[in-house]
């Protein structure tokens, strides 16, 4: 069972807490500074806790003898498969470091938190030198013993995508984060696929991440709509990460399954309300609820037809309506034989002043 917290920008995550929602704006900002800019501004007025960038440097994350090997495949709004040339797809959706840097001033002035996924070394010490408030890893990375050692070193909190990785992976880069200096790594239930098919996102495996590590576990959503936030928030996720889209009908890498900036408000305003609705209200399962506006819609004994005074009660001579002021359905039985003092008229609820001793 969780046993420890992670606190990002001075706010508390794991059991307990609201979900700490990640605006993405990974490569849906058309690898525009003033799409971004946006983006962010977005999500600071709809109440996101903050927003995360790719730092993606092409050149260095692919090896130039494969450059031109590698293809990458995802899925559009028209059910059309692209495949496009890896290294050329990561060169037309990223920003510039320059830019990046940017982005993080704009933020500050927002007082929005900010943050980066670090796919190198350098890139580490980059988003440490511009104030991130935490550390990325991709689920690619989750091997990469160096870089995982290097984010945790900057002291930041530092999340990590499971993607496609075991559960003993998992285990290992928590390890490896924590024996680095990282108190409580964010695991980050990362469903493959662009976009992930509902039956693949299993989200179930965020209980298995939580019970293996004691650590805050998190969904990173790869699925077109809401629904898969909404199930994984009822599952107690302590953080949701969503991609923006400017209009998620672009044809283009992950704008299918992002969430569009006008719509951000009632995303954040949906997730704390299933938040709101999934405690339990221990006071009421002991005691029941309010006991006036409960009784208020329970039934009484009444009289089935008028029946005169000195009339002695049968099975027959009643029935049962609301309120619940007179006596119980579930007490009907000890009035059976009893002795009407005063006449009573269909349908009036029957009290023991009406009954003999």
């Amino acid at each position: 069972m969780p046993k420890h917290s992670a606190e990002v920008a001075g706010l508390p995550v794991g059991a307990g807490h609201p979900a700490f929602l990640v605006a993405e704006l990974g490569v849906t900002h058309e690898a525009s500074l003033e799409v971004a800019s946006q983006m962010i501004r977005a999500a600071k007025e709809a109440g996101f806790n903050a927003v995360k960038v790719e730092c993606i440097d092409a050149d260095r994350l692919v090896a130039s003898d494969y450059r031109d090997a590698i293809q990458y495949s995802f899925s559009t709004l028209s059910g059309d498969t692209r495949t496009i040339n890896y290294h050329e797809l990561l060169k037309q959706v990223s920003l510039g470091y320059d830019e990046i840097g940017e982005l993080a001033r704009i933020a500050r002035a927002l007082d929005m938190p900010f943050f980066g996924t670090a796919f190198d070394i350098d890139t580490v010490a980059f988003l440490k030198s511009i104030g991130t408030c935490a550390i990325k890893i991709s689920s690619g990375e989750i091997d990469h013993f160096p870089l995982l050692e290097a984010a945790a070193r900057t002291g930041l909190p530092v999340f990590f995508d499971s993607g496609r990785a075991s559960v003993v992976e998992v285990l290992m880069a928590v390890e490896a984060l924590t024996a680095a200096g990282c108190a409580a790594p964010i695991v980050m239930h990362n469903p493959s696929g662009y976009p992930a098919p509902p039956r693949d996102v299993c989200l179930e495996t965020m209980d298995i991440y939580r019970r293996a590590t004691g650590l805050p576990v998190g969904f990173s959503c790869h699925t077109r709509g809401n629904a898969m936030v909404h199930a994984a928030v009822a599952l107690g996720a302590n953080v949701i990460e969503k991609p923006l889209s400017r209009d998620n009908t672009i044809e283009e890498d992950e704008h299918i399954f992002a969430i569009n900036v006008d719509e951000l408000g009632a995303f954040v305003g949906e997730v704390r309300a299933i938040e709101a609705a999934r405690g339990v209200d221990l006071a009421k399962l002991a005691h029941g609820g309010d006991a006036t506006a409960k009784i208020r819609f329970r039934q009484s004994v009444v009289a089935a037809h008028d029946l005169p005074a000195g009339h002695r009660l049968g099975a027959a001579d009643l029935d049962f309506a609301r309120p619940g002021f007179g006596i119980r359905p579930i007490d009907a039985g000890r009035l059976i034989g009893r002795r009407l003092v005063t006449p009573l008229a269909a349908g009036v609820l029957l009290q023991d002043k009406h009954l003999a001793d």
